[in-house]
């Protein structure tokens, strides 16, 4: 479909910011999607000199440097859009290998400060070598390798001991979470995550669940987990469904209500064992996994005491003409093929002819009850449309609303301070 024919599919909508208008279509802004090569040099390579997402305070530019450019000079003028998933996986795996050997001899020297440091430089490596989807569906040998050394790297990061490392102050562990009554799509009957506490422990320390996002897994956001961990919170960290560990996708529209049930029914269970607060849970929903987190308001309302809705999907979205016009414009490569296969299609336009079943508007959750809503993001996101962000405040029981102007998707950097404010306020 054309600009000017999806312009004109999309023109009987009126009164919103983004969805129907002419942001929709313009994609001058965007010139990332035209080359690899332009990827880097218009937007990768300011944000990863200033560890921005998609990157983070561990990641290198002399790394991602020598990368992105053997990638563009292999593939002149090609376009990262659907780019073949074992070619871009291969040429992050060897780099990242080659530092996470570096960080193993460290760590048998005993020189911890400098092994953490580099487990982390590593992590930062493969994780950009799964971007911009991995999950259990995936058909690459090269991204399943790459996402197996990426935890490999975490992990053993926030496992190492220091004198003096600031990872020392937290207590982490891998936990795999019995899968009850898991639908039969599941690949598993576990669900893998990570729990991240303050060390050591306060009396009692409330538990926020981090739900990952299409591209940031739970090895990802470790900036934010260490900022409330900080403040005395414990974080249980998932990834959404049809991403990284979680053993289904969003495929069934109610497979993923016994994967929330089962996350919850575990937290209360180790509230006493582990000193946890026995006051409601928290819930932070990042980006893709924002819409988890609305579903989950639903499903789950007299458990969850907020949620904090950061990005989200939830109706416009899951239109044809946003599927494809949102490969042109915010998100760095191809948005439509990568939340097709989180939802369980590798056929894109498959994904395109079922996608309004996925609109929680249409599924009716928006209209039923739920517990509190806070919702976050930019007004000039279009990666999803903020008009998905604002139909929240109308619908069921409504949501307090935090829109960044000049921000695109997630609000930042502008929304930093805002997170901060907000979850020191939830422990008074």
């Amino acid at each position: 479909m054309s600009p000017e024919a999806a312009a004109a599919a999309s023109a009987n909508v009126t009164g919103l910011l983004m969805y129907g208008t002419a942001k929709q279509h313009d994609r001058s802004r965007f010139p990332w999607h035209e080359s690899i090569e332009k990827l880097w040099t218009t937007k990768w390579e300011p944000l990863v000199r200033i560890g921005a997402y998609p990157f983070d305070r561990w990641s290198q530019h002399s790394d991602f440097e020598a990368i992105m450019t053997s990638l563009a000079t292999k593939h002149a003028g090609v376009s990262a859009n659907d780019f073949d998933e074992d070619e871009w996986a291969s040429h992050f795996l060897e780099p990242g290998a080659a530092i996470l050997r570096q960080a193993q001899e460290y760590d048998a020297q005993g020189e911890r400060e400098k092994a953490i440091e580099t487990y982390l430089r590593s992590a930062a490596v493969f994780r950009i070598g799964t971007y911009p989807w991995f999950g259990h569906t995936s058909r690459s040998q090269a991204k399943a390798k790459t996402w197996q050394l990426d935890k490999l790297a975490y992990e053993s990061a926030m496992s190492t001991r220091t004198s003096l490392g600031r990872l020392d102050e937290y207590r982490f562990e891998t936990v795999d979470i019995p899968f009850n009554n898991a639908p039969p799509c599941s690949s598993a009957l576990v669900i893998p995550a990570y729990v991240t506490a303050p060390k050591p422990p306060a009396k009692s320390t409330r538990v926020i669940l981090i739900i990952g996002g299409l591209d940031l897994y739970k090895t990802g956001p470790l900036q934010m987990i260490s900022e409330v961990c900080d403040m005395g919170y414990t974080v249980v960290h998932v990834d959404m469904p049809g991403t990284g560990d979680c053993p289904i996708t969003g495929k069934g529209t109610e497979d993923d209500r016994a994967l929330w049930k089962s996350i919850l029914d575990w937290i209360d269970e180790q509230k006493g064992p582990r000193g946890w607060s026995e006051e409601g849970i928290y819930a932070w929903g990042l980006s893709s996994g924002a819409y988890h987190s609305v579903k989950l308001s639903r499903y789950e309302r007299q458990r969850v005491k907020e949620v904090l809705v950061h990005g989200t999907a939830s109706h416009y979205t899951f239109n044809a003409d946003w599927l494809e016009s949102a490969d042109h414009l915010y998100y760095s490569v191809a948005y439509w093929s990568s939340i097709a296969k989180a939802f369980g299609y590798h056929d894109k336009h498959e994904f395109a002819r079922e996608c309004q079943r996925y609109s929680l508007l249409n599924q009716g959750l928006l209209d039923r009850p739920g517990t509190r809503l806070t919702v976050i993001n930019g007004i000039e996101d279009s990666v999803v449309p903020i008009d998905d962000s604002i139909l929240l405040s109308s619908r069921g029981t409504g949501a307090t609303l935090l829109l960044f102007a000049g921000e695109d998707h997630m609000g930042l950097p502008s929304a930093e301070p805002f997170l901060k404010t907000f979850w020191r306020s939830r422990l008074t």
